[in-house]
């Protein structure tokens, strides 16, 4: 959670839970039998969790309480939440499938419209897209390069990309004061920790 007292998960890929680190009590998140909720994603007031139902965005409050909201249902695709911009405006989501590639990186706009543009769209596969806490910058990873590896771009205007692994790299993750960018090995056996100088 955004003030670091509590964990969102998923166990077996179905049922969602929040975890208080300091009391260690597990609370149900979400209760319906016989769906697939996963990936779970705090809000950044820590008052709600988006999460993914198959192909189906959802957003309900963190305590668990009241029924979840609908945000984008796209029968296509797998939706897979990602990172909120740091004002609640904006949220980063993965579109796995529907006949564009790999996965795309997609912008949903929470406007009373709910617009969803494509953000980082290519015939590669783009993942894991997480917003610096200042909001102005998103790493995320790609294989464009023939290989996955780590980049950095201006958010949300997109621009001045720049490559941050070296010897491949996936899943990348801010630091709370955005100084250090961690990201894994493409074998998921090392995470490695870069000093970000922001400018």
């Amino acid at each position: 959670s955004p003030d670091g007292s509590r964990l969102a998960l998923d166990f077996g890929r179905s049922r969602l839970w929040t975890y208080d680190i300091a009391r260690g009590v597990r609370n149900p998140l979400s209760t319906e039998s016989g769906v697939s909720d996963t990936n779970p994603v705090w809000t950044p007031d820590g008052t709600r969790i988006v999460f993914n139902r198959g192909s189906t965005l959802l957003l309900m409050a963190a305590d668990g309480t009241g029924a979840p909201e609908e945000l984008l249902t796209r029968e296509t695709s797998r939706l897979i939440p990602e990172s909120w911009s740091p004002d609640g405006t904006q949220l980063l989501f993965i579109s796995v499938g529907g006949g564009r590639g790999g996965s795309d990186i997609e912008l949903l706009s929470m406007d009373d419209e709910r617009t969803v543009e494509a953000f980082i769209e290519t015939d590669q596969v783009e993942g894991h897209p997480t917003i610096s806490a200042d909001g102005q910058w998103v790493a995320y990873h790609s294989d464009v390069s023939g290989r996955q590896e780590v980049y950095v771009q201006r958010f949300p205007t997109l621009g001045d990309r720049q490559q941050i692994s070296t010897a491949g790299g996936r899943a990348p993750l801010w630091s709370p004061d955005g100084r250090e960018l961690f990201y894994r090995s493409i074998d998921g056996r090392q995470v490695l920790g870069v000093p970000v100088t922001m400018g």
